[in-house]
């Protein structure tokens, strides 16, 4: 899209857009993307210990690395992998700090696959184009 000179340009290259998303949902889909790839990272504004239990992503990877023994501090960065987002598996399971991660783990591609399209969306919308 940044090689467009003007919206013209820009709404013709739509269809290569929409290549490259579609390239990258049949990696997601089939499991082909490393997990260092899919890292959401999360900066403290308090101790780790300090958080209320409420049912976020956040929440649930600092619950897996308290239990661990690992308390983050205020300032101190968090990391991890979304792996079940809606829970189906296991109320406990939505998300895993990168500490944490081994060879059982796997992504929650529905959940990722919804935020590749609501980024790409952001972008493509206002020249009149939405990939999903």
């Amino acid at each position: 899209m940044a090689t467009g000179n003007n919206i013209n340009e820009v709404k013709t290259l739509m269809p290569k857009v929409k290549d490259t998303f579609d390239k990258y949902i049949l990696l997601l889909k089939e499991n082909d993307v490393r997990l260092e790839e899919l890292v959401f990272t999360k900066r403290l504004s308090k101790n780790s210990n300090n958080y209320q239990s409420r049912n976020t992503i956040e929440n649930n990877a600092l619950t897996k690395l308290n239990n661990e023994g690992k308390l983050l501090k205020t300032g101190e960065v968090l990391q991890y992998i979304i792996t079940d987002y809606y829970q189906t598996r296991s109320k406990n399971n939505r998300a895993i700090p990168i500490e944490l991660i081994n060879q059982t783990h796997s992504y929650d591609v529905i959940k990722y696959i919804e935020l590749l399209t609501q980024t790409c969306n952001s972008v493509t919308e206002p020249f009149g184009f939405k990939l999903l």
